[in-house]
């Protein structure tokens, strides 16, 4: 088994984080990736997005319950694929993942909802969507962290 860098040097994550910007052996994730992700699964969802505007008429009790699908087929897979894998489709291609702060594990079932639901939130408008995904500009340390990352103690890291 390895010994990641920071415990070679005789520190504890929590320590390293606290010296460096990243510790050893730990690279950011980078917005350009980051974004290029979220396009790379917007892009899978895009024919459920089809089936639900093409799939039912003008009735809006019938595009209510597909809208609550949709939403139901993306949180699964957005909340599935980072308590799993710490990365979506998107953020696997890109070599990106999301890890816990205090262990650098991937993020738990709380710690993944909680990032959808955010995700969720910043849908209301263009002026949330925009500043949702500029968030990661505002973060004072350097680590580009978003509000979503800052709420759930997280961060997007290149995957090794």
């Amino acid at each position: 088994m390895t010994v990641p860098p920071w415990e070679q040097q005789g520190m504890s994550l929590a320590q390293a984080w606290e010296v460096f910007e990243f510790p050893p052996g730990v690279e950011p994730g980078g917005l350009r990736r980051r974004w290029l992700a979220r396009l790379v699964d917007l892009l899978l969802l895009a024919p459920f997005v089809l089936l639900v505007l093409l799939g039912t008429d003008s009735d809006s009790t019938a595009q209510r319950v597909a809208g609550v699908c949709l939403l139901a087929v993306w949180g699964a897979y957005e909340i599935g694929s980072l308590t799993r894998s710490g990365a979506t489709l998107g953020k696997r291609l890109l070599r990106i993942r999301v890890a816990r702060m205090d262990t650098l594990a991937n993020p738990g079932l709380s710690s993944a909802g909680l990032r959808w639901l955010f995700l969720v939130f910043s849908l209301g408008g263009l002026p949330r969507l925009l500043l949702t995904a500029l968030s990661p500009h505002s973060d004072g340390d350097g680590r580009q962290r978003s509000w979503a990352d800052q709420l759930t103690g997280t961060i997007v890291i290149r995957a090794r």
